[in-house]
């Protein structure tokens, strides 16, 4: 996902590129994708159980190196698709999965088998301590300035 929300109190001019605007009782909460990728939805009761599906969020206590690790040895799907597969790990995206690759030493090969061993680092090693080191996580989004 691309663009970021933002809180603005009563009275704090609006950033560019707003696409949604929740409200409270004292803030305003903004999204906002200069870039226009991003997606907002509001979820009903219906859509429970398509949610309840998500993965781990990977900014979550439930997300950990070896969470990661039992994921990449259970599947021989590349380890990219792996990444970006929502009902395994919530909300990453190409960026996110192109990053974490490239710090894991895996750059040079997204569409080979989770399971293989090459590379510099072992699965789950750019996880610590239940945050992924660096990179977009690290600025909770992309590492674009466009967003």
């Amino acid at each position: 996902m691309t663009g970021k929300w933002i809180r603005r109190s009563a009275g704090e001019a609006d950033p560019p590129a707003v696409r949604a605007v929740l409200r409270t009782r004292d803030d305003r909460i903004l999204f906002s994708d200069p870039r226009r990728l991003g997606r907002f939805a509001v979820c009903l009761p219906a859509d429970e159980a398509r949610l309840a599906r998500l993965g781990p969020e990977p900014l979550g206590r439930a997300f950990t190196g070896a969470r990661l690790a039992a994921m990449l040895r259970a599947t021989h799907r590349p380890v990219k698709a792996l990444l970006m597969d929502q009902d395994r790990i919530a909300g990453i995206g190409n960026i996110q999965a192109t990053e974490s690759l490239w710090r894991g030493g895996r750059a040079s090969i997204p569409r080979s088998p989770a399971t293989r061993s090459s590379g510099r680092r072992r699965p789950g090693s750019t996880v610590r301590s239940g945050r992924p080191c660096g990179g977009p996580f690290a600025r909770r989004g992309t590492s674009s300035s466009a967003t």
